[in-house]
C-alpha cells in the first residue's frame, strides 16, 4: 500500500457478504507498521521550529506573570544586590534570565534530527528553577534594609521558569500529530 488513504483502507477491510457485512482488522498491523516505517523517516524540524516559537512565548508569559508551569506564583525576592533597584520584579534585575528564555547569547535552542532542546547558558539560572541554599559571592541588603556580607548563607526559594505545563504539551503533541497526518496524506 503506498500512500496511506482512509478510503482505501476502509474498501480494503470491509465488504458485503450476502445481506451481512464483514469488517476484518487482520490488515491493519500491517497498515500501522507501515504507516510506522513512513513516520520513522519524516523529518520533524518544521514542527519543532513551531514548538520552539511557542515555547518563547510560553516562557515570555511566565516572567510577565511571575508564574512558572504549574501556575503557582513566584516567591517575591528578598535579597539584592545593593546595586539592585529596590523595587524591580521577581527574577529581574538586568533582564539577563529573561531574555535568555527568548533569544539572545544565552539562549539555548536547537534542533538535531527530531530532537529539540530549549532553555538557558545563564549560569545561575538552575539556582532560580530548582531553588538553592548558597554561600553569597557579593554582600547583599534585605527587603527591610539588612545587610547580609559577602560569605553567607541564604535559600533561595524555587521560582520555576523553565518548562511546559499542561495546555502547553498538549498544543504541542496536536502541532505534531497535524503534521504527521499532512506528510502521511502527502
Amino acid at each position: 500500500m503506498g500512500e496511506w488513504d482512509c478510503c482505501v483502507v476502509l474498501r480494503v477491510a470491509a465488504e458485503v457478504v450476502m445481506s451481512t457485512i464483514a469488517v476484518e482488522l487482520d490488515q491493519l498491523p500491517g497498515l500501522f507498521g507501515e504507516i510506522g516505517e513512513q513516520i520513522s523517516k519524516m523529518e520533524f524540524a518544521e514542527p519543532l521550529a513551531y514548538i520552539a516559537d511557542q515555547l518563547r512565548d510560553l516562557h515570555e508569559g511566565y516572567f510577565d506573570a511571575e508564574t512558572g508551569p504549574s501556575g503557582e506564583p513566584w516567591s517575591p525576592w528578598f535579597y539584592r544586590s545593593e546595586s539592585a533597584p529596590n523595587n524591580h520584579p521577581t527574577l529581574f534585575v538586568t533582564g539577563r534570565l529573561r531574555q535568555s528564555m527568548i533569544d539572545g547569547p544565552d539562549h539555548i535552542e536547537s534542533i538535531d534530527g527530531n530532537t529539540l532542546t530549549f532553555g538557558t547558558g545563564v549560569p545561575y539560572a538552575s539556582i532560580h528553577n530548582e531553588g538553592a541554599s548558597i554561600i553569597t559571592g557579593i554582600p547583599l541588603i534585605s527587603r527591610g534594609g539588612h545587610y547580609l556580607p559577602a560569605g553567607s548563607q541564604i535559600t533561595i526559594p524555587q521560582r520555576e521558569f523553565v518548562g511546559m505545563n499542561q495546555p502547553s504539551v498538549d498544543r504541542a503533541g496536536e502541532t505534531v500529530l497535524e503534521y504527521v497526518v499532512a506528510q502521511l496524506k502527502g
